[in-house]
């Protein structure tokens, strides 16, 4: 029957405690003299036991709600009752067939004899007939002839099963909100995947809306929560291949961050820098110039090796010459560090300060005379700027030059670059610019800025903490006069006040820090000559200013939308800056060497070349009983190219180790295959692919310059090493006479 039941019984503090179930067959509706449900306290509901009236349950005392109400019935229209009808001609329909196979007068088949024979005669030929089959399957296979005349005739009545079972099963189906799939004719698999789907949808829809109605109920009435509303969450299945493209339209769109489909799909955490700088498509290799061009007889010229083909250089590569490069970790010791002695430096200021106000607030009665708000404001500003100055200022200073200087070794790390072997000064430089920074921006940060070593006003100064103070502070002497406080009062609210929590410490701290690094880096960037344009990489869950951002390009010195040249963006602002350097083309045309000597304003200096040092010319003559007269080893432009193209893995250990094996070489020895080419061999670590050596080539004659040409230069694996002292083709070094 239709006539869903709940008791909500209650605690005895008049809390919903729980949803009992009640056989609905056992309740009577009572209606009033109009034909409605009574209001309470009458009973709407009468509860009946072995024939009597047991219970009496108001509407409030009682959920009753059937699922399909009638306006001239008292009770529920159960589906059941719906398919009655129909369920009574199945009934029928099935004894009809039940019939076939239990009762009748016709046979299965009857026979036609010549109109000749005789009752006798046709009673013989049948019970011969009968005799020879009946029962026996193998005899009624076989062939049998019978007089002329004899013709069958097949009465066997027709399919017991047609369209109309199906219907009836349709019909029940939908009643009951089941999927009559399994009861009626095989379909391919798209028609009942969609006949599926169409069931489910309009079998469930009334069973939800019925759901919902009755916990809309439960939460307006018995839950205290009219405001609330039960909602069905529903996922429709998709196809992994289907779900992917519509993530990928979402991403494309900017509707969805892929961090947040990581989340709903997988349930995995936002992509860290690392693994989303990894995941940024390599720069293409530059367009073949050649492309397209065709031979004398009007044949395509096959493009050169290594070019993009034609019509793919304009989409593969957006911008060929930069290449970006990992990020700087954010979270290392030395930022976290860093933080925590920073976030505790401005929380301890931030108390002294506030019990100074409060002292200062406890010293004077505030009223409504006239003056009183501007007197109290300017004392407390007075406080205010004291004690910034004096707790805060110098000691930030520190803690920001240290993370400054920490962020230009962080930046060089960055590019690849030993900060070691670093050209002199370049490292200093960089530093010192860094410093310089944090210098001003812990002036900056309390509104003051440094002129000739002293602090004096700055009334430009962006991001001051201390204004953020003021404003608090002068909020609460307002309110506190228009109030009426006692001084008490206002001593209270004043060390309460979030400008002086913990919260804001951290705040402060985490972007002061943030600043601080990002600087250094900056300085680093500019030093060190590799860097040609700085992109914008926003973090997950950023805010829309910085997702505006996203993947935004500006050349080194200039600044972002944002209005600076790095990040954060704004307080607590977790996004980053990416270099991108300048490409092999661009270094080569500016003769780049991280070891190449600068004038004085850090420029380069002899950009075509570069001089490792002097030649070893003794130990050469007294090893290989040579006559090198003295002179310096010196690497050509297109030498120092093919050592960072032809040897790239080996190229960082074999500059930063250079020198030193020229001037203090372990083995020397001349090239088997080139004489006249002079082998220089030193130990070393931190090789590639755990080469335990490197090897310098150069010519035995002077150039044009007077100096030795550079020939080579790259690790050396143990077994070339040994293969080389084997055969004799290196020596170890002897010491000059």
């Amino acid at each position: 029957i239709d006539a869903a039941t709940l008791y909500p019984r209650q605690t005895r503090g008049g809390e919903l405690y729980a949803l009992e179930p009640m056989d609905g067959a056992t309740i009577k509706r009572v209606l009033d003299q109009h034909g409605r449900t009574p209001l309470p306290p009458q009973p709407a509901y009468q509860q009946i036991l072995k024939g009597l009236p047991a219970v009496d349950y108001t509407r409030e005392q009682l959920i009753y709600l059937p699922r399909n109400p009638r306006t001239h019935k008292v009770y529920g229209y159960s589906p059941v009752e719906q398919v009655i009808v129909s369920v009574n001609i199945a009934l029928r329909r099935q004894a009809h067939q039940l019939s076939f196979y239990t009762e009748g007068s016709t046979p299965d088949l009857i026979f036609q004899v010549p109109e000749t024979w005789q009752a006798e005669q046709i009673r013989q030929f049948e019970d011969w007939w009968n005799s020879v089959l009946s029962g026996d399957s193998a005899e009624r296979r076989k062939t049998r002839f019978v007089p002329k005349g004899v013709e069958p005739f097949n009465t066997k009545a027709a399919a017991l099963k047609d369209e109309m079972d199906e219907w009836l099963a349709r019909i029940v189906c939908y009643a009951f909100s089941v999927s009559p799939q399994p009861f009626v004719k095989e379909m391919n698999r798209a028609t009942a995947q969609t006949g599926q789907e169409a069931a489910l949808a309009e079998g469930l829809a009334p069973l939800q809306q019925w759901v919902k109605a009755l916990l809309d109920q439960i939460l307006a009435l018995h839950c205290g929560q009219p405001g609330l509303e039960f909602v069905w969450q529903e996922e429709e299945a998709i196809k992994p291949l289907e779900q992917a493209q519509i993530d990928k339209l979402y991403i494309d769109a900017r509707t969805l961050h892929q961090d947040e489909v990581r989340e709903r799909r997988f349930g995995l955490p936002p992509l860290s820098a690392e693994q989303k700088a990894d995941m940024q498509p390599p720069p293409a290799p530059a367009g073949n110039a050649d492309a397209g061009e065709k031979d004398e007889d009007g044949k395509p010229v096959p493009p050169k090796r290594g070019s993009t083909p034609p019509g793919e250089a304009a989409t593969k590569r957006a911008d060929p010459l930069k290449k970006p490069l990992r990020p700087i970790p954010r979270e290392r010791a030395a930022v976290i560090r860093a933080r925590t002695q920073l976030a505790s430096i401005i929380e301890h200021c931030h108390r002294q300060l506030a019990g100074r106000l409060a002292a200062a607030a406890r010293g004077d009665e505030l009223g409504k005379e006239e003056g009183g708000p501007v007197r109290h404001s300017q004392r407390f500003e007075d406080i205010i700027s004291d004690a910034y100055r004096t707790l805060l200022g110098k000691r930030v200073r520190k803690q920001l030059q240290a993370l400054a200087r920490d962020g230009v070794v962080a930046g060089f790390g960055q590019l690849q670059l030993d900060t070691d072997a670093l050209p002199d000064g370049v490292l200093t430089q960089a530093s010192d610019e860094a410093i310089a920074y944090a210098v001003q921006r812990a002036a900056e940060l309390v509104g003051m800025r440094q002129v000739g070593g002293q602090w004096i006003d700055n009334p430009d100064a962006r991001w001051r903490i201390d204004s953020t103070t003021r404003r608090a502070v002068n909020a609460l002497v307002t309110q506190a006069t228009q109030e009426g406080w006692s001084r008490d009062t206002l001593a209270d609210a004043l060390q309460a006040a979030p400008a002086f929590g913990e919260a804001r410490a951290a705040m402060i701290a985490r972007t002061e820090c943030a600043f601080a690094d990002a600087e250094g880096n900056l300085a680093a960037y500019r030093a060190s000559g590799l860097v040609s344009r700085l992109q914008w990489l926003t973090a997950s869950g950023c805010c829309p200013d910085c997702a505006a951002l996203d993947g935004e390009q500006i050349a080194l010195g200039q600044t972002f939308a944002h209005g600076r040249s790095t990040a954060p963006a704004h307080p607590n602002c977790r996004c980053d800056v990416l270099p991108l350097l300048l490409d092999e083309v661009e270094l080569l045309a500016k003769g780049y060497n991280p070891r190449q000597p600068r004038d004085a304003r850090g420029r380069f200096a002899n950009a075509g070349a570069f001089i490792a040092g002097p030649a070893p010319v003794s130990l050469i003559n007294d090893t290989l009983g040579k006559s090198l007269t003295p002179g310096k080893v010196r690497f050509s432009a297109k030498m120092h190219e093919k050592l960072q193209s032809k040897h790239a893995d080996d190229y960082p250990a074999v500059m930063k180790h250079m020198k030193a094996c020229i001037s203090q070489p372990d083995y020397i020895g001349e090239h088997p295959r080139h004489p006249g080419k002079i082998m220089l061999v030193k130990k070393v670590g931190g090789l590639m692919n755990g080469k335990p050596a490197i090897i310098i080539a150069i010519v035995g004659g002077k150039d044009a310059h007077g100096d030795y040409p550079g020939a080579s230069a790259y690790g050396l694996k143990q077994s070339q090493l040994d293969g080389h002292l084997l055969n004799g083709t290196l020596r170890k070094t002897k010491s000059p006479q």
